[in-house]
């Protein structure tokens, strides 16, 4: 939830919105996952990469559809919310990834513990303080604030706005694709249902943790 908010928080500083990040999550979950079930002894790096790139590539048509072909990004993401999600039951063709399909040392990133402290939970907090630092004290990161604080304003002062947005989408797939890996990893047993409904907890954790819904 937390990786996910993260990706999240860049795409509604610039005034937008992704709503299909729980269908990237399952999709790149299942994907992940079923690599291990379809070809035994798959290197942990390989399905990572995998349910990685995966994400780069629907988060890349989402801001591809909102900043190239102009459409507003809560149609664009409530349609690829419904187009991902059937893509992953398409892929899944009722079928399932359970424990014994996976490797030890894929469900080991949700059960490893460093110093008594859950993996994921580092996991999220290392990104959530390296976006925390590029957002603060890069120029890119300004500018996405400035993007959603006077889009008009941004354009003029020669921001170049659409490849920001787009940025922030494919990043938010990147994020996406990342936990989509580690939900595998956590629960297991993963089917084309994986992560439904988890875009309105991602939302609300990103409104409620202090992101001005107007950018």
């Amino acid at each position: 939830l937390a990786i996910v908010a993260v990706g999240e928080t860049l795409v509604v500083l610039t005034r937008n919105i992704d709503l299909s990040v729980g269908s990237m999550v399952g999709f790149a979950a299942f994907v992940s996952a079923d690599l291990f079930k379809q070809q035994p002894g798959t290197n942990l790096v390989v399905a990572i990469l995998l349910g990685c790139a995966l994400g780069l590539v629907l988060g890349a048509l989402n801001g591809l559809l909102v900043t190239v072909g102009r459409v507003p990004a809560i149609i664009v993401t409530l349609g690829t919310l419904y187009v991902y999600r059937g893509l992953d039951f398409v892929t899944a063709g009722g079928t399932q990834v359970s424990a014994s399909d996976v490797p030890d040392n894929y469900l080991s990133l949700a059960t490893t513990q460093i110093l008594g402290i859950p993996a994921l939970i580092l996991f999220a907090a290392a990104i959530a303080l390296i976006f925390a630092y590029l957002l603060h004290s890069t120029r890119s990161g300004r500018q996405l604030y400035a993007i959603g604080s006077n889009p008009e304003a941004a354009r003029l002062a020669g921001i170049r706005s659409g490849l920001l947005v787009f940025g922030a989408f494919l990043l938010s797939g990147l994020l996406c694709g990342l936990a989509g890996v580690l939900w595998g990893a956590r629960f297991a047993r993963v089917d084309a249902t994986a992560a439904a409904g988890l875009e309105l907890r991602v939302v609300a954790a990103v409104v409620v943790g202090g992101v001005s819904a107007l950018g």
